[in-house]
C-alpha cells in the first residue's frame, strides 16, 4: 500500500520536472490525494482518518446546528463502519488484481 502511494507521489512530482523548487509542492499534492475519492476504497482517505470530508477555504463556512458531543458520538459509531468498509473494498480490489494478473 505505501509502495502505490509512493509510486502515485513521484509520477505526480516527476510532471514538475521543469520546476526547481519541486518540494514546495508536495503538501499541495498530499492534499489531493488525501481528498480524491481512491479506486480501491471508493472513499477519501481524509475521511477514512478525520471522519468527516474536507472543507477547503474557497468553499466558505458552513455552520453546523450539531453539538461537538454529537459529533464526537457520530464519529466514533460511524468511523468504525466506513473503515471496515474500506477494508472490504481493498480486499476486494486486491482480489481482483490477482484474478487479473493470473490470466
Amino acid at each position: 500500500m505505501i509502495e502505490r502511494f509512493n509510486r502515485t507521489l513521484s509520477k505526480a512530482l516527476s510532471k514538475l520536472e521543469k520546476v526547481y523548487d519541486w518540494d514546495k509542492f508536495v503538501k499541495p499534492m498530499l492534499m489531493a490525494y488525501n481528498t480524491s475519492q481512491q479506486n480501491s476504497t471508493k472513499m477519501i482517505p481524509y475521511f477514512l482518518m478525520y471522519g468527516w470530508t474536507v472543507r477547503l477555504p474557497i468553499e466558505g463556512e458552513v455552520l453546523s446546528r450539531d453539538t461537538l458531543l454529537d459529533r464526537v458520538i457520530t464519529l466514533v459509531h460511524k468511523l468504525s463502519i466506513f473503515r471496515e468498509s474500506a477494508k472490504i473494498a481493498i480486499k476486494r480490489a486486491q482480489e481482483k488484481m490477482r484474478q487479473d494478473y493470473l490470466v
